[in-house]
């Protein structure tokens, strides 16, 4: 996983308290998977105006009005 720009660590600071909160999250949902069917997304709510990480399973999941990245 690379380093995020400038402007999405700043927004990962806001929503998750920090980039290394955030990325802590982002792969213990990963590691959740277990090897099971499905993906780990990083997604904006402009409802909330936020960021979120959302589990999307068999490709059938989203966030209504939800933006991923």
């Amino acid at each position: 996983m690379g380093k995020p720009t400038e402007t999405l660590a700043e927004a990962l600071a806001r929503d998750f308290g920090s980039v290394d909160r955030w990325r802590n999250e982002f792969v213990a949902m990963a590691n959740g998977l277990a090897g099971g069917s499905g993906w780990v997304l990083l997604v904006y709510v402009p409802r909330d105006r936020r960021l979120v990480n959302q589990y999307a399973a068999d490709h059938g999941q989203a966030v209504a009005g939800g933006i991923r990245s």
